[in-house]
Order: C-alpha cells, then structure tokens, then sequence
C-alpha cells in the first residue's frame, strides 16, 4: 500500500540523486567560464607587459592592436558559448534519463504494482532541447 512516508522518502532520494547530478553539471560549466577568463586575463596582461602600463585608447588602435584583442575576447566567448551549449545539451538529456528511471524505480517501490512507460526517440528528445520556444 502506497503510504505517504514511503512516497516522501522515495521522492527526497530521487531528489537527492539528481540534486548531486545537477552540483557536478555546475562544477564542469564553472570550470570552463574559469579557463575562458583566464585566457581573456592572460590577453589583457599580454598586452600590459607588451605596451607598458599606461597604454592608451588612441596607442590601441593603431595598427588593429584593440580590434585584435576585442576578437581574442570574442573567440573565447564563442568557445565557451559552444561548450556551455553542448554541457547544457548534454546534462538535459541525462537529467531526463535519470530522473525519468529513479523516478520509475522509486514509484516500482511503493506501488502494489509496476509502472511502465514507453521509452521516447532520443533524436525526438534531442530536437525539443534545441527548439527555441
């Protein structure tokens, strides 16, 4: 028989499970935004060491100097833009597979009878993450 503290205490733990999932997904995004600002810090002290530290707009802009350094800044952008993208991708998908099979297994444990779903197209999965709404 389906009692409230069983119920409660399956649903904390498929909680508890996706909860450490979602901390790691976290870590690993923080951790590019981290390597992309280092690379952009790493640009910006390049050029301090390069033209002194009084450099200028004026200085900057001579011979494409500032324009190269805004397209370093906005390549590291693209990178992590298409990292987070594929990270977000990604942990959507396996967010959904492990929720979707804890959950199933949790409700199994507290049901008098079996829950069964019809497994969905992967590629069906995949092409509603990357609609735009």
């Amino acid at each position: 028989m389906l009692t409230n503290s069983k119920h409660e205490k399956s649903l904390r733990q498929v909680n508890k499970i996706l909860s450490k999932k979602t901390k790691d997904f976290e870590y690993s995004l923080l951790l590019q935004y981290k390597r992309a600002l280092e690379k952009i810090r790493k640009a910006l002290f390049d050029i301090y060491v390069k033209y002194g530290e009084n450099v200028d707009f004026a200085e900057m802009s001579t011979y494409n100097r500032l324009a190269n350094f805004e397209k370093q800044i906005a390549d590291e952008i693209k990178k992590i833009a298409g990292v987070s993208i594929e990270l977000i991708g990604k942990e959507i998908k396996y967010t959904f597979k492990d929720s979707y099979k804890i959950t199933t297994e949790a409700l199994n444990e507290v049901l008098t009878f079996e829950v069964q779903f019809a497994k969905l197209n992967p590629d069906v999965i995949a092409e509603a993450v990357k609609e735009s709404f």
